[in-house]
């Protein structure tokens, strides 16, 4: 008898702590939405999270529109991966260190996807400790809203 409770106790506690961990990963998922569809810094997103926009091309004598996220990735760090899915064609960028300057014909990011899909996944093996940034971006000159939604793994 006293190895049933014994037994029943390590399995209740080991179902209270899984709980506790499931309800810590769900209440860290947040989604981070940007404030309008003007260029410039958003805010930091964590693995996991997600964040949602709109952006708008600037016309024909402006150069892209933007919207920056930064992660902090840890030494150790596997994979980053970073995917958006757009409701039109938005581009995706990412870069260690700094902030991402150019578009266009020299970009100065460190992995980029500029196609004219609507989605974009980019991954790096093994990333750089550090803050990265990361940039959804606009080149088309209409000057129309684009929804989009940034997701973090």
């Amino acid at each position: 008898m006293t190895i049933q409770v014994t037994h029943f106790r390590i399995v209740r506690a080991w179902l209270v702590l899984m709980i506790c961990c499931i309800s810590a990963t769900v209440q860290a998922q947040q989604t981070l939405h940007a404030p309008n569809s003007e260029s410039g810094m958003v805010g930091s997103i964590q693995a996991g999270d997600k964040a949602v926009g709109k952006l708008a091309g600037l016309g024909e004598d402006e150069s892209s529109s933007f919207h920056t996220y930064t992660i902090e990735i840890s030494p150790g760090t596997k994979q980053l991966v970073v995917s958006m899915l757009a409701e039109g064609d938005l581009d995706l960028a990412i870069k260690h260190g700094d902030v991402i300057t150019a578009y266009g014909e020299n970009p100065d990011w460190d992995l980029g996807d500029d196609s004219t899909s609507e989605s974009a996944t980019l991954k790096i093996d093994r990333p750089d400790a550090g803050v990265w940034y990361v940039d959804v971006f606009n080149s088309l000159y209409e000057e129309s809203e684009i929804a989009y939604e940034l997701t973090i793994k």
